[in-house]
């Protein structure tokens, strides 16, 4: 634009300059300033051309040769033999470049003869003239900048290829290692929890055909179905890191059965708990979508480590949690009372100290937020707001 701008005043601007300018005496034969209208309109259309020249540049190179053969504005021939080379143009180029390469030949060829008394040049003298001071600035001169700036930017589309492999090869390698550290995990989570897990299972069983008090076997029973579930829980969890599929990638459930689904799960949840001890209520509002299956993972999540909490910290301390769901987010809140027995038969069963780490690591991914602190009365309150959507967050 600014290009065109500028041509196309000095197009206009030049030959105006030049008329107006008083031109000295001069003697007969003197030749006498070209400042046609004819050449003037080329040399404009010319200038105007140039906005064109990324996507037509031939047009601005026919009529930059056209204003180069009427003595109009020569300083547009050199651009539009610029852009033809610079965009790859090469036939054309050639052909533009002979044709105002012939120019001055054919001036000179039609060019009257000096008046009587007026010694012609040498012809060394016109070949100099011609070859230093049109075709080496008008012709050699922007096919060389335009072959030397066309070579650059193929060089750095070169470049920029080459980075772009490197690093989807970096990428490749990153993933190769991830699927393998993956891999080794999965190995080792098979190899030692699955093993006690299942021990235990089998010992659960055990005890609940030879138990003869009824509590006992309900509560070997009880083992064995959390054993199992574990067992369950664990295997899909092997399977993801077996694979480098979606962990929450299931069965589409339609809109209006995700919220009973899910409810479905949570009560299978509390009634675990509160067959271990635990009294526990809960309450939800709103209806829970397909599209926010990251969010709804999550939120189960954090209503199974407020339980886990509050089973470990707080034994025989009532527990209530909410969970309300709208269009934008899940927000779920897990509160239990200070704990009513000092220490659960058995001991405190052992806490690995990452659950709430890990439980604020997932919300964090999902744009979220996770705040879990003391209560006044001495007991314990967890409380996350979960944005839902389609492509929010990573997978839980």
């Amino acid at each position: 634009m600014a290009l065109a701008a500028a041509t196309t005043a000095y197009s206009l601007l030049a030959p105006l300059a030049l008329a107006l300018t008083p031109a000295p005496p001069a003697g007969p034969g003197a030749p006498v300033p070209h400042t046609s209208p004819l050449a003037v309109a080329v040399s404009v259309a010319a200038s105007v051309s140039l906005l064109l020249r990324r996507r037509l540049p031939l047009i601005p190179a026919v009529l930059a040769t056209a204003a180069l053969l009427l003595h109009g504005a020569g300083g547009l021939y050199p651009i539009a033999l610029y852009t033809l080379v610079v965009q790859g143009r090469y036939r054309w180029a050639g052909f533009t470049g002979l044709a105002g390469a012939a120019i001055p030949i054919v001036g000179t060829a039609v060019v009257p003869p000096p008046p009587p008394g007026l010694p012609a040049p040498p012809l060394p003298v016109l070949i100099d003239t011609y070859v230093l001071d049109y075709l080496v600035p008008a012709v050699a001169a922007p096919v060389l900048i335009a072959a030397s700036v066309r070579t650059y930017r193929m060089y750095l589309d070169v470049a920029r290829d080459r980075a772009r492999r490197l690093e989807r090869e970096q990428e490749l390698s990153a993933l190769n290692a991830r699927l393998e550290e993956r891999t080794r995990i999965a190995r080792d989570l098979h190899d030692v929890v699955a093993h006690y897990v299942g021990l235990s299972v089998i010992q659960a069983g055990a005890l609940e055909i030879r138990a003869t008090d009824a509590p006992v076997a309900d509560t070997a029973r009880l083992i064995g179905d959390l054993g199992r579930r574990a067992m369950s829980e664990l295997r899909d969890l092997l399977d993801v890191l077996r694979t480098d599929s979606d962990p929450t990638a299931r069965e589409p459930v339609p809109d209006a059965e995700v919220t009973a689904v899910w409810q479905r799960e949570v009560a299978d949840l509390v009634l675990r708990t509160q067959q271990a001890g635990a009294a526990v209520s809960w309450e939800m509002s709103g209806e829970l979508t397909q599209a926010g299956a990251a969010a709804n993972d999550i939120a189960y999540r954090v209503v199974q480590e407020g339980l886990s909490n509050s089973l470990r910290h707080a034994p025989g301390a009532p527990v209530h949690f909410t969970v309300a769901a709208s269009s934008r987010d899940l927000h779920v809140r897990v509160r239990n009372e200070a704990a009513t027995d000092a220490s659960p038969p058995g001991g405190r069963p052992p806490s690995g100290g990452y659950g709430l780490v890990g439980m604020r690591e997932r919300v964090t991914a999902m744009g979220g937020s996770l705040v879990s602190t003391p209560t006044s009365d001495a007991g314990f309150l967890l409380e996350a707001t979960i944005p839902t959507g389609p492509t929010r967050g990573n997978s839980p």
